[in-house]
């Protein structure tokens, strides 16, 4: 275990947050949360009376008392208007910057309860705080803090005093539509309205739309082929949903990648002009998408400009561009795309948005459009600053980004469509595309709990930093677009996506950080994805991912340089590339399963169950693979792996150990992999070297290979369906491995460990 730091900020800002949840879980008459961290007590009366004036509402029972620490007026929410604004709320707000240590508090449950009343603050550094009245075409409902906080000299918390309320990104739009020709089939029950200047979004264009009212909404996607459409609540894995592969076209022969053509005869029976659509292309390495510009198209082909900076090409280099079947894309962004229930396009030029309503009625003010990124945006003034806790909120069509963060807290925060675009610019046609808003915390000794993040096309949560936990969350139904840049969870790397950082200099980041009881399910690529650098993943329950990407993991550790990967240094030198893996639930990804990449050193994965990894129907089926573990010095002990489905040339199996040399640039070379790490008391039927189909792996080859029962029909669990993986009465795998234990991830004879989260009953839906 690696060891957890001593701060006494991080101390702070965790009792705030527990007293918080306690007192917000009383309040709505539910059972208390659980507490899950320990050894906080005993605390100081000053912190029981900054959460006392969150409790008795914004106002203090004191005016001016306990200033040890000095006044800190002008903080966040210091100064909501004195007239026209809510009643008392602003008198309070202002009332509460009197109590040092509680203005943050109380002040930021002030603009909650502003912002429940109808009004939406705006906080910078540069003016306190500004409101909109409601009902007006201006941003409405969105909490903006500010990008740079004043020096904090107490935690600041970010909560709901009504668990009810959610934050929201989306703006809804006026009734000011009009019916376009009904008499016309293309363009029967389609709604359109100009789209005024006051509806500004943060990307400068429309990129998301959503049909409902409030925090009850249904993603609107834009009109495209072939057809997409997700009902609210239901996975995005059901058919037509955005994680069914069938919602994306396959390209066929004659298909150039290096010309940037793609043939599709299946184009002819749509009879749309998709010169200057959007191409939205999984193609080539097909671990990476591209967006582009349709250059020009016919009946069965359309061409794109097909040169990228970061990759080459479109589709990437060498013979990844001579793969013309089984590359995926879809087209959209022109109006004849319009033809389904529930879709929409806009015309930038005139502002005209056209909508079909998912029921087909007509919209009044039911439409509502993405104009925030973020709802709680907030960056630290200095390392010295108290952190920032948020906890027990809920947001929509918008997320949170903390940055220089030490020691903050995210619990109980539920977001759901966090992120969303249209176009992936850090390989679009013009080098230096930024990288799209996600959510983000950025520092270190920090923890998100309890937290939940649904329905993003693009990333989950990225984590730069050192020492930080991610414990007791849920991640399902991320990354659609299927490409490497948008993990569900990224830990280890710098500010800029992975996928920068392989074809740069830029520095990974980050040491120590942790997933813990954390469920991942139903995304597009990668689930898991860490750096080389030191980390820990342990009882989290990860499946069915890869959904429209190739050469994906749900656990995943990238081969991107860092220091520690100096096979040239003693394995002492090199700990903080140590990677431990244990007690996790892996299945259902469509090749791989678990992957420590090209140089891979100092991974660990023990207590592991593993099944179901790879798909038949896929041009990777020869790939699949429940473990593969690239580079030395590694470990793999005390796993079960079956179930691994491959196609017609079979799979790389249930492990895959590479030994033979990799050559890297000078120290990064390996005269033989894996020389030096060991394999024992596991359940592995099926074992190659990635190269060679009936190697025999032995002793000869690793510094320990023993105690692996090689064949899962007989190994007798006790009711592996229902994620019972104990040895059953009289299976062989008892007793039977090194030092007299079982083999296998659990013990007969022992409790039986689950993974996953716990916190919510979706926990448990599978």
């Amino acid at each position: 275990m690696m060891p957890r730091p001593s701060t006494s900020w991080r101390q702070l800002v965790q009792i705030l947050t527990v007293l918080a949840v306690m007192m917000l879980s009383s309040a709505s008459r539910e059972r208390p949360l659980e507490v899950t961290r320990r050894g906080l007590e005993p605390f100081d009366d000053h912190i029981r009376r900054c959460i006392a004036v969150a409790a008795t509402g914004c106002a203090p029972p004191w005016a001016s008392d306990h200033n040890a620490t000095g006044t800190n007026r002008g903080a966040i929410g210091s100064s909501l208007p004195n007239e026209d604004g809510p009643s008392g709320s602003a008198r309070h707000a202002d009332r509460a910057t009197a109590a040092s240590g509680c203005i943050n508090v109380s002040a930021v449950h002030c603009l909650m309860d502003a912002y429940s009343s109808g009004w939406a603050p705006s906080v910078d550094s540069t003016r306190e705080s500004t409101v909109s009245p409601s009902g007006s075409e201006s941003a409405e409902g969105v909490l903006r803090l500010s990008r740079r906080l004043p020096h904090l000299q107490v935690p600041l918390v970010v909560t709901a005093s009504d668990p009810r309320q959610t934050l929201s990104g989306i703006q809804w739009l006026p009734d000011r539509w009009e019916l376009v020709d009904s008499t016309v089939p293309a363009t029967r029950g389609v709604w359109q309205q100009v789209l005024s200047d006051h509806v500004v979004t943060e990307s400068g264009t429309i990129e998301q739309l959503f049909a409902g009212q409030g925090a009850d909404v249904q993603w609107m996607p834009e009109a495209r082929w072939p057809n997409v459409h997700l009902a609210s609540g239901t996975p995005t894995s059901t058919s037509g949903g955005p994680l069914d592969v069938s919602t994306w076209a396959t390209t066929k022969r004659g298909t150039d990648l290096r010309s940037g053509t793609i043939i599709d005869p299946d184009l002819a029976g749509i009879n749309i002009n998709w010169t200057g659509a959007l191409a939205t292309l999984n193609v080539g390495y097909r671990f990476l998408t591209w967006t582009r510009t349709v250059l020009e198209a016919n009946a069965t082909s359309f061409r794109y400009n097909s040169t990228c900076e970061s990759t080459g090409r479109v589709g990437g280099r060498g013979g990844y561009l001579d793969d013309w079947e089984d590359n995926l894309y879809f087209l959209s962004g022109v109006i004849g795309a319009l033809d389904s229930p529930g879709e929409w396009h806009f015309d930038e030029s005139t502002r005209v948005l056209s909508v079909m309503m998912p029921d087909q009625k007509a919209p009044a003010g039911r439409v509502g459009v993405k104009v925030k990124e973020y709802c709680v945006d907030l960056e630290m003034n200095d390392a010295t600053s108290a952190p920032v806790a948020l906890v027990n909120l809920s947001m929509v069509g918008c997320t949170f980004r903390l940055r220089n963060c030490q020691g903050c807290a995210v619990s109980g925060v539920n977001v759901t469509f966090p992120s969303y675009r249209r176009t992936i610019p850090m390989r679009g046609e013009e080098a230096g595309g930024v990288v799209p808003a996600g959510t983000l915390l950025q520092g270190n000794d920090s923890v998100v709990e309890r937290t939940s993040l649904r329905y993003a096309n693009n990333a989950g949560l990225k984590v730069v930093g050192s020492n930080n936990t991610i414990t007791e969350c849920l991640f399902e139904d991320l990354t659609w677009l299927g490409t490497l840049d948008f993990p569900a969870i990224e830990i280890g790397f710098g500010d800029s996506q992975p996928t920068q950082q392989l074809t740069s200099s830029l520095p990974t980041v980050g040491n120590d950080n942790r997933v813990l009881h954390t469920t991942v399910r139903r995304v597009g690529e990668m689930g898991i994805l860490t750096s080389q650098r030191s980390n820990e993943i342990a009882f989290t329950h990860v499946h069915h991912t890869g959904l429209i990407g190739l050469d994906s993991a749900a656990l995943h550790a990238d081969n991107t340089f860092v220091s520690c990967m100096n096979f040239s240094l003693s394995l002492a030198d090199r700990a903080n590339c140590t990677k431990s893996w244990h007690h996790n639930w892996v299945h259902d990804a469509t090749e791989k399963c678990v992957r420590g990449d090209d140089f891979t050193v100092n991974l660990t994965v023990h207590h592991t169950v593993i099944f179901g990894c790879g798909n038949p129907r896929s041009r990777n089926s020869h790939a699949a693979t429940g473990c593969i573990l690239k580079g030395d010095s590694n470990a793999f002990y005390q796993n079960t792996v079956y179930g691994i489905v491959g196609g017609p040339t079979g799979t790389q199996g249930d492990l895959c150990v590479p030994v033979a040399p990799l050559n890297g640039t000078g120290r990064y070379s390996i005269r033989r992999q894996n020389g030096n790490s060991r394999f024992y008391n596991s359940v592995v039927t099926n074992v190659t070297d990635q190269k060679d189909p009936v190697f025999v792996p032995s002793a000869d080859h690793f510094l320990e290979w023993a105690g692996m029962w090689r064949d899962e029909k007989t190994m007798a669990l006790v009711d592996p369906a229902r994620f019972d993986f104990r040895p059953a009465p009289g299976s062989p795998l008892i007793g039977a491995g090194v030092g007299g234990v079982d083999i296998g991830a659990l013990q007969h004879d022992e409790p039986r460990w689950t993974a996953g989260c716990t916190f919510s009953p979706r926990c448990a839906e599978v």
